[in-house]
């Protein structure tokens, strides 16, 4: 009874001329889903890509390999045809190369064959591009401090970004992409690669961004808090209600027609508008939606007042503000758009590291 011969595909070594090395290992990690460390090992001599394959499916793999610049060459695994009961049968170790007696452990590296074949068979990048991953250098070995560095990166950027917005009186976006970068890159450089290290630097950006405007919010909220306290915020106060009665008294004399009211809103600066006929028509429309009827009102000052709700004074109400609401109500396109930069930043480092 004979057995049709199988065969393996093994790595030469190195690369074939006309190839760069980066441009090799780049193409080969591509192609079948996997780490450029991982890539790198084929360039290694005697490395086993495949085996147990038919001759022609053998010399495909061949062709396909080497056209990425990598040498392999396709050897038998078995000879062509073995009597089965045999007593001189022989077969080669797929490790160690060694000819020897057919039996279940190599005599010269000590593997055993089944558990060995089984192992690489779950490993070839080759049998299927869809399925395999690179489980031995991503996820499920990560180091312990891949998960800390993007941490402390994630809370540098986070005060760097208050520190800024404090010292120079705006918050400049492009932080919040620089955040994602630095998350990132602390997670490439301490070992971390692979999709859990890819999500886990994107909610860590996320939180460094939330908590960098949230640190800002609460500063700012202090700060105006102190204010109102002070004498000169006092001060400040008094001088805003004695112009909201000036203002009511002056609009209580003009006839409200819209040429009126847009000289109004003019001379008493409701509008960045020198002229009346500058105005437009929707800040008109909003002026006599938001102001006219606090001026037409029994007090004025409601202008100023009317949102406090029942705090006392404008310092109660800054102090009793929330900064997470100050957050969300100060989001814009702009920060978004910087904020989904950084996270998707963060996320592609994290997952495939440093593209070359």
């Amino acid at each position: 009874m004979t057995k049709q011969a199988t065969y393996r595909v093994v790595a030469n070594g190195g690369i074939l001329n006309g190839f760069q090395e980066s441009d090799v290992v780049n193409a080969f990690a591509k192609l079948f889903d996997m780490t450029q460390e991982k890539a790198l090992t084929y360039l290694e001599p005697n490395k086993l890509v495949n085996h147990s394959l038919t001759k022609s499916r053998a010399d495909d793999y061949k062709v396909k390999i080497e056209s990425l610049g990598i040498p392999v060459t396709v050897q038998c695994d078995e000879p062509e045809s073995q009597p089965e009961a045999s007593a001189t049968q022989t077969i080669s170790c797929p490790k160690c190369q060694l000819a020897q007696a057919k039996s279940t452990e190599c005599t010269g590296c000590g593997i055993i064959f089944e558990k060995y074949n089984n192992r690489n068979e779950t490993e070839s990048p080759l049998e299927t591009t869809s399925t395999v991953k690179d489980t031995d250098s991503a996820d499920s070995s990560l180091p312990l401090f891949a998960f800390i560095a993007p941490l402390i990166a994630a809370l540098i950027g986070a005060f760097v970004w208050k520190g800024i917005a404090l010292s120079f009186g705006y918050e400049l976006g492009l932080i919040a992409w620089a955040i994602g970068g630095a998350v990132g890159a602390a997670a490439v450089i301490t070992g971390g690669r692979g999709d859990v290290m890819g999500g886990y630097c994107a909610v860590i950006t996320l939180l460094a961004i939330f908590a960098g405007k949230y640190m800002i919010m609460s500063s700012v909220q202090l700060e105006l808090a102190t204010l109102f306290e002070s004498e000169s915020g006092s001060a400040m106060m008094t001088e805003l209600y004695e112009e909201a009665e000036y203002d009511a008294q002056a609009f209580a004399v003009i006839d409200k027609s819209d040429a009126s009211v847009k000289a109004f809103m003019v001379d008493h600066y409701y509008t960045d508008a020198d002229e009346a006929i500058f105005v437009t028509d929707r800040e008109l429309e909003d002026f006599r939606a938001d102001i006219q009827p606090f001026l037409e009102s029994d007090d004025p000052t409601q202008i100023y007042t009317a949102e406090l709700g029942n705090e006392p004074s404008f310092a109660a109400a800054m102090s009793s503000a929330s900064p997470t609401s100050m957050v969300f109500e100060s989001l814009g396109f702009i920060d978004l758009l910087f904020a989904f930069f950084g996270l998707s930043t963060a996320f592609q480092l994290g997952r495939s590291g440093f593209k070359k």
